[in-house]
């Protein structure tokens, strides 16, 4: 867009309400007449306005207003275009001024600034369709008409009633009229910069076997939301009125389904319709002596609402913006009348006679179509201070598009309305873009203004009762505080929050507030848990002044996590206070801290626990810090240190000197393996068969089986004779020991021999308790009674079994369970 002329340009807002119907439109003109109407939202009604010019026409006229702020842009009675100074800017336009919708107005689809003047003469020139762009530059009020569009030519012989309608997908529009000649409905469409000569759709109007005539008199008014177009149709002179209801596609320009909604006998003359705001009623009026009925679709009923004087003219019909219906009844008349309530059935619509004035005669049949056409006047903010620290939203319109720069302090560049956060005087420059890439480039002014400064501590304190001074500084500023002064000084002597409102000389402000406290002559104290673990909370009796800890921090609570001396000082307006506790924290052992469980082969074994400030408390009751051994058991402690509990256990071996039996030679009656074990864990083992180290052997061959175990200098050995054969000596056995810690070895107790031999197993506690019963060879012990573990120990067990000819056998003995 050049600079110097700002077109009408960017997105035209069209609605339901704007194009196809007219419903909703806020400025309405009546034709030939200086007077129209306004919607005003408050106080929600439609006021008089005056035109200042006096269109010829009886019937049709358009107006195109601006969407943001429904303000006249231009309007033409279908020969005169008429600007929005009321003064006729071009004229010679070829509508028929006494037919209904002779003339409608739509954008040209990808122009910035160029609308479609459509008009109809159907009763003049033999019914011609002609189309006029008209140029719109609202920079200089210019509306010009380029020589080569005005009144090209769109379609010859065809009847009243002009219709547009947006398409529903992509840009452009579909027009749709009446065909007198050939009872149809005929669709032309509208891309581009053109409206195209050849009818894109048409429709007959036949309803089952009648014919519905498209005669001299046509409305038709369309409801998207339910895609059907309704129309009447009238010929005076042969009495003929139809209403009637027809289906349209806005994607494809296709018509369908006609059906008549009734037929009016003469001397009715149809002349306008208009659709309820829900849709579910349609109602229709006459020209002549005016009669205004309703069809309900729900009903199908027919309710005649009102009936004018005889030789009266009017008819025109126009939904507004508050879902009321307008009708025009005696075109002479200098009021209107209004259905105020459209949706109800019959009489229940409230029709009231002459209810709005328009302040003159409105010397017209028909109510304006109108059109909202795109704001081309492109706005800009304007230049606007900013006090650092907030923000501003800039706002433009007029374009689909835009590009703001520099982007500093600019929460997005290509938005119609950033936020202004910027910390420096800068003028920012927005391109905008419209849909025809029409450009326009404005400019703000930013400037930012640094705010007061906040000076006010945060508490100010005041001895018994002498006053104190509050200085909010910002020499030159105006103060407002909440006591009412407006000094920048002022003196207080009771306790409460004051607060202070600063503007300098640029306009920024800001609210400052201090506390205000009462402070006596006081012992004070640190209090708090002195001994504690690993922490503890130390606070003050009082906080009425300054505190500063000798740990450097300055709240009137602090967390202390380490033993020594804390010292605190209160200051405030009555003088300086000092206390000082010593704090002792303690902490937890490691974990473990007695060592793992451990076997030695010596006389004794001394553990010591290392905090000399804790005290000790042993499972035998000994308090020693260091303690010796002599004896093999599990001991416990428990260390109090500080108010943190830390225990241990640990397991103690102590060996002076090492003895085991692997037991008895052994003959089985058939070849199962066997474990041999010394029962001495801790020891490194060397057998005469394998180089396993361990104190358990798998063994599955005959012969004879040595080994020497060494634990700490300690070292003992044995041998046993293993046999397998078929022999009568065992029929089951058990090992003397296994290990249930889960490391998949030996970690179950099994019983070997024969499977088809029966057998008993019981196994005994030091009580004689039967903490295990079995004669189940797949059955094994896990070292577990009724589901928790048993201590590692000795066992006893007795296994009653038969030898390999059936004879009873029974063998006692001890096990080792070792975890």
């Amino acid at each position: 867009m050049n600079n110097n002329l700002l077109y009408l340009s960017l997105f035209i807002l069209f609605s339901l309400s704007a194009v196809g119907g007219n419903n909703g439109d806020k400025l309405w003109y009546f034709g030939n007449s200086a007077v129209g109407l306004n919607y005003q939202e408050n106080p929600g009604i439609y006021l008089p306005v005056f035109n200042q010019f006096t269109p010829y026409s009886e019937a049709g006229s358009a107006v195109l207003t601006n969407p943001e702020t429904d303000a006249l842009i231009f309007y033409t009675d279908g020969n005169n275009i008429i600007n929005e100074s009321h003064a006729i800017a071009a004229s010679g336009l070829l509508a028929n001024q006494e037919g209904n919708q002779s003339v409608v107005i739509c954008k040209v689809p990808d122009q910035c600034n160029q609308y479609f003047v459509i008009t109809n003469s159907a009763g003049v020139s033999e019914g011609e369709i002609r189309s006029t762009i008209v140029e719109v530059n609202l920079n200089n009020n210019g509306i010009t008409i380029p020589a080569a569009t005005k009144n090209q030519l769109v379609a010859s012989n065809v009847g009243q009633g002009l219709e547009i309608i947006p398409k529903s997908s992509g840009a452009g529009y579909w027009l749709i009229t009446s065909d007198k000649s050939n009872d149809e409905l005929v669709v032309f469409e509208i891309i581009s910069s053109t409206i195209s000569t050849t009818p894109h759709s048409s429709l007959l109007m036949q309803d089952g076997a009648e014919t519905i005539d498209m005669m001299d008199d046509v409305s038709l008014k369309f409801k998207a939301s339910i895609n059907r177009l309704a129309g009447v149709s009238s010929e005076s002179t042969t009495g003929k009125n139809y209403v009637f209801v027809a289906t349209f596609n806005a994607s494809t320009g296709l018509l369908t389904n006609p059906k008549i909604i009734t037929k009016v006998a003469q001397p009715y003359n149809a002349w306008d319709c208009e659709w309820s705001p829900d849709k579910s009623i349609l109602y229709f009026s006459s020209k002549n002596n005016v009669a205004l009925k309703q069809y309900d679709f729900n009903t199908g009923n027919i309710t005649t609402i009102f009936n004018a004087p005889s030789n009266s003219k009017g008819g025109g019909l126009k939904c507004g913006v508050d879902k009321k219906i307008y009708h025009i009844t005696e075109s002479s008349s200098s009021a209107i009348s209004v259905i105020t309530s459209p949706n109800q059935a019959g009489i229940a619509c409230n029709y009231v006679a002459n209810a709005n004035s328009v302040g003159m005669p409105i010397n017209a049949y028909s109510f304006s179509s109108g059109l909202k056409g795109e704001d081309n006047v492109t706005r800009i903010t304007s230049d606007t201070s900013l006090c650092k620290g907030d923000f501003i939203q800039l706002q433009v319109s007029g374009g689909v598009s835009y590009a703001w720069s520099p982007s500093d302090g600019l929460s997005c560049i290509d938005c119609a309305n950033p936020i202004c956060t910027v910390a420096t005087t800068t003028t920012y420059s927005v391109v905008l873009t419209g849909n025809s890439s029409c450009e326009d480039t404005l400019q703000v002014l930013v400037e930012v203004f640094e705010k007061p400064t906040s000076v006010l501590p945060d508490k100010t304190t005041f001895c018994n009762s002498s006053p104190v001074t509050l200085d909010a500084g910002n020499v030159g500023s105006t103060y407002l505080w909440s006591n009412g002064s407006t000094t920048q000084t002022i003196q207080v002597a009771s306790a409460g929050n004051y607060i202070v409102e600063i503007t300098n000389s640029g306009g920024c402000s800001i609210r400052d507030t201090t506390k205000v406290v009462q402070v006596t002559t006081s012992n004070l104290s640190i209090l708090g848990v002195l001994t504690s673990c690993e922490s503890t909370l130390l606070s003050v009796n009082s906080n009425e002044g300054d505190i500063f800890w000798s740990t450097g921090d300055t709240t009137s609570a602090i967390q202390v996590t380490e033993s020594g001396i804390y010292t605190v000082t209160l200051d405030n307006a009555c003088g300086s206070f000092t206390d000082q506790k010593e704090v002792f924290i303690g902490s937890f052992l490691e974990p473990n801290f007695l060592g793992p469980d451990t076997t030695i082969c010596s006389a004794s074994y001394t553990l010591s626990i290392d905090a000399p400030d804790a005290n000790v408390i042993w499972s035998d009751a000994d308090v020693s810090h260091t303690k010796e051994f002599i004896f093999s058991n599990v001991y416990f402690v428990t260390v109090f240190n500080g108010g943190c509990v830390s225990s241990d256990t640990i397991d103690l071996t102590i060996l002076d000197t090492m003895s085991f039996d692997l037991g008895p030679d052994i003959f089985s009656c058939t070849k199962d393996s066997l474990i041999l074990t010394t029962g001495l864990f801790e020891a490194v083992h060397t057998w005469s068969s394998t180089t396993n180290t361990s104190s358990s052997i798998l063994v599955t061959e005959p012969g004879i089986y040595y080994v020497t175990a060494n634990l700490n200098g300690c070292s003992v050995n044995d041998s046993i004779k293993v046999e397998f054969g078929s022999g009568f000596e065992n029929g089951h056995f058990i090992p003397d020991a296994f290990s249930p810690n889960g490391d998949s070895n030996n970690d179950c107790l099994e019983v070997f021999g024969d499977e088809i031999i029966p057998f008993h197993l019981q196994v005994f506690n030091r009580d004689g308790l039967i903490i295990f019963e079995t004669t189940n060879q797949l059955e094994c012990w896990d070292g577990n009674y009724k589901g928790s573990e048993v201590p590692q120990g000795v066992y006893f067990y007795l296994l009653e079994t038969q030898d390999c000819f059936g004879n009873d056998l029974s063998k006692k003995g001890e096990l080792i369970l070792a975890r």
